[in-house]
């Protein structure tokens, strides 16, 4: 008998130090409560494009009341991490993009109601901030800006500060214009650039690089949109030109007709020196003539030269200076005399996608044109009001109204561009681009559930939010018959009728849910509601885009199909993890929506594909309630 009042006293004393233990644990938790004590972020880091943010408090937060934003807005999901026991007592915040971050940007990252797990201490606000990367500049070009004698056989270099990555866009524009082949290395940090034929000699040549911001989903890798082409990089070389030769002219490509051939030597030449030596092909009659001070012979055509056409001009070697000297190797140089009005390039692109419905469209032609038949010439499909203005040789189009969203924008410029120096254009330049997706998203804030299976109070709490009424989940539970009780076996509630199971309790077992047409019955107390079953895509789209938010019924994690029986015999179809959420917006159109938009009352905002939002929905037959 003592020995059982003994045992007894020990273990009321472990049980009484355990109670004291914990609640220390409680009180140190709660007395203070959390702030943030660590992040993957700094006001003074430059975050890559790609990068997860991690907040690590001092202690558990309540994540029903904290509410985390991000401003400039991006779309992602706030993921909670490191729990102190199990699944519970959670430390850390992870939010992961579902695009890149846009670079060179400073966001504000904001944490509205920090509190301990019991909201024993007082709510805070805590207000980080960070800035993004710099996309990759170029850091080097050879040749460099201002070389001469640059040999015809150059392949341009192009180094940049950083790897290209998935985020940067480089093209390479000549002008006089060159068709070129640009290879990245492997490092991704360097381009090489060959043209298609050696560079044209004593040619003075511009190389622009031109950048591009890519938007890649991090789900798909697809391209969503591209930012508007910047130049990051101009420079000028020379080609070297032929040897004894201070000079020749013309050179490079869009030569006028009526152009004289010049060769400038370095010091005075004979007259009688040129005669048998000077070769034009192909053969053209003319005339040559040496300057006064005998530096430069100049070929005058008797006839203008032939259009579109490519000349060689030879000096063969021997030809003598005044001071007794000659050429001692051949000098030769070519030159190709304007043609038809050719497209050189446009932007965007042909086939870019993911283009803004504000950009503009540049198109830019390999001469001086006759802007008005320029301008005439142009036309897309589907059309376009636009403004035009022009920089040189480059045609400006401004829409006056911004373009359609997910569409197939086609470009044509029509033959017949008059030319002020050379012919009309002969061949009718195609392209296409099209634009970036739509965006419709509800102004909801996110709201997440105050009990473990109160998902589809908090749902309608939010929608209704939506509509701007306030109300609670005990507002919204007062309106719902409950039918309490744990399951027996494979015989429970009927959750198309009423709550089944203990709103605090373990889902499937002590506790359930409740499905739409009891949902949209308590929603009626407050606005107009539709409970339904059986809808498409395309439907439930077009009550967001109305402005009406939806709650839908899904799965959340790895669920799976856990049926039972009512008392009376009737079948319910029925989910481990079955979980209400709400609709709030979605990208591209109702018709072919590419992503979705879900603020999920336990995790936080979600953007889902449309494949996996439309495998969840069907598992409860894409069923809902709109709230109107």
């Amino acid at each position: 008998m003592v020995k059982r009042k003994r045992k007894f006293l020990k273990v009321v004393a472990i049980s009484g130090l355990s109670l004291v233990a914990a609640s220390l644990v409680l009180i140190y938790i709660c007395l203070y409560g959390p702030k943030i004590d660590q992040s993957s972020f700094r006001k003074s880091d430059k975050i890559a494009l790609d990068a997860d943010l991690v907040v690590k408090f001092s202690k558990p937060v309540n994540r029903r009341e904290l509410i985390p934003t991000i401003t400039p807005d991006i779309s992602g999901q706030w993921i909670y991490e490191q729990p102190l026991i199990g699944r519970h007592l959670l430390t850390a915040l992870r939010f992961s993009a579902d695009r890149p971050f846009d670079p060179e940007t400073t966001y504000t990252v904001e944490f509205k109601g920090v509190t301990d797990i019991l909201k024993v201490g007082p709510k805070k606000n805590e207000v980080s901030s960070f800035t993004t990367a710099e996309l990759p500049k170029v850091s080097a070009v050879t040749p460099i800006d201002g070389s001469k004698k640059v040999s015809p056989q150059v392949q341009p270099l192009v180094k940049l500060t950083a790897p290209t990555g998935e985020f940067a866009e480089f093209t390479f524009q000549f002008h006089p214009t060159v068709k070129t082949t640009a290879v990245l290395n492997e490092a991704q940090d360097e381009f090489t650039i060959t043209p298609d034929k050696p560079f044209i000699q004593g040619t003075k040549y511009t190389l622009t690089v031109i950048r591009t911001f890519v938007v890649r989903d991090r789900q798909t890798n697809a391209i969503v949109s591209r930012s508007e082409p910047s130049e990051t990089y101009s420079g000028k070389f020379t080609i070297t030109i032929p040897p004894k030769l201070e000079d020749v002219a013309p050179t490079g490509n869009n030569v006028a007709v009526t152009d004289p051939i010049r060769l400038t030597f370095s010091e005075a030449m004979r007259d009688d020196s040129f005669a048998d030596r000077f070769q034009i092909r192909p053969e053209t009659k003319g005339a040559l003539t040496l300057s006064d001070d005998k530096k430069v012979l100049t070929y005058t055509t008797d006839k203008p030269l032939a259009y579109d056409t490519e000349y060689s001009i030879t000096l063969e070697s021997g030809a003598a200076t005044a001071k007794g000297g000659w050429l001692t190797k051949d000098a030769e140089f070519s030159f190709r005399t304007i043609g038809p009005v050719r497209v050189a390039s446009t932007q965007p692109i042909d086939g870019a996608g993911g283009i803004g419905v504000n950009s503009q469209i540049r198109v830019v032609f390999d001469q001086e044109v006759d802007r008005s038949s320029a301008e005439q010439a142009v036309s897309f499909v589907p059309s376009i009001d636009q403004a035009n203005s022009w920089d040189g040789n480059t045609l400006i189009i401004s829409p006056k109204a911004a373009l359609a969203y997910s569409t197939i924008h086609h470009l044509t410029i029509a033959k017949g561009i008059g030319s002020i120096h050379g012919l009309p254009s002969t061949a009718a330049f195609t392209s296409t681009f099209m634009t970036v997706d739509e965006i419709t998203k509800l102004s909801i804030g996110m709201d997440f559930q105050d009990r473990p299976l109160s998902c589809e109070a908090a749902a309608l709490k939010m929608a209704l939010a939506g509509k701007e009424v306030s109300v609670s989940e005990t507002d919204v539970m007062s309106h719902i018959p409950v039918q309490s009780g744990p399951r027996k076996g494979n015989i429970w509630g009927d959750p198309y009728i009423a709550f089944v199971g203990d709103i605090n309790g373990k889902q499937n077992t002590t506790g359930y849910g409740v499905y739409w047409d009891p949902v949209a019955v308590a929603a009626k107390h407050w606005r107009s509601a539709e409970a339904f079953t059986g809808w498409s895509i395309r439907q439930v789209m077009s009550e967001v885009g109305a402005g009406n938010p939806v709650v839908v019924w899904g799965v959340y994690g790895n669920g799976y199909e856990d049926d039972w029986s009512t008392a009376a015999g009737k079948r319910i179809d029925a989910w481990k993890g079955e979980h209400a959420r709400t609709l709030i917006g979605f990208t591209g159109t109702p018709e072919n929506p590419t992503k979705i938009i879900l603020n999920d009352p336990y995790s936080g905002q979600v953007t889902w594909t449309r494949d996996r939002f439309a495998a969840d929905w069907a598992k409860f037959g894409n069923s809902g309630v709109v709230v109107r």
